[in-house]
């Protein structure tokens, strides 16, 4: 109950700042960043876009153009951790080349233990953090609640 009364002394429990203060420290750096990346993503689209829709091109030269383009927005976006995934997808482009009749388990294990030899293994954590999307921050999991708690 004091709680409560706390909370409704101090304005509802509602954070102290202006809404001046809320533009100027959350929403206009949220918008710069999110701007920077989201305005490569579009250049590159619309370079590819005019690349291979303005003329005739032939199928494996927009295809080259979309793996290049692609390989260039991964590069921004994971730097050096591109090479882990360019790796999956030649061993799955190849695995897919020779496997005829038991592809989506070939698929699922290629991708498995792909996974768990880049994490255990091969690649540096703040790299294959960035990479698989990690669904919990590495440095603190002695901070995450237990089971039972």
């Amino acid at each position: 109950m004091d709680m409560e009364e706390d909370d409704m002394e101090m304005g509802g429990g509602l954070a102290p700042f202006s809404v001046s203060e809320i533009l100027e420290h959350c929403i206009e750096p949220t918008l710069t960043d999110g701007m920077k990346h989201m305005g490569k993503i579009i250049i590159w689209c619309l370079i590819f876009r005019v690349a291979t829709q303005t003329t005739k091109v032939v199928p494996w030269l927009g295809h080259a153009a979309s793996v290049v383009s692609g390989t260039v927005l991964a590069c921004h976006f994971f730097g050096g951790g591109v090479f882990y995934i360019l790796g999956l997808i030649t061993m799955g482009y190849i695995m897919l080349a020779v496997s005829s009749k038991v592809r989506g388990l070939a698929s699922a294990a290629l991708v498995l233990g792909y996974n768990i030899v880049c994490e255990t293994w091969v690649a540096e954590p703040m790299v294959w953090h960035m990479v698989r999307g990690a669904s919990h921050d590495r440095g603190h999991e002695d901070h995450l609640p237990g089971f039972y708690d």
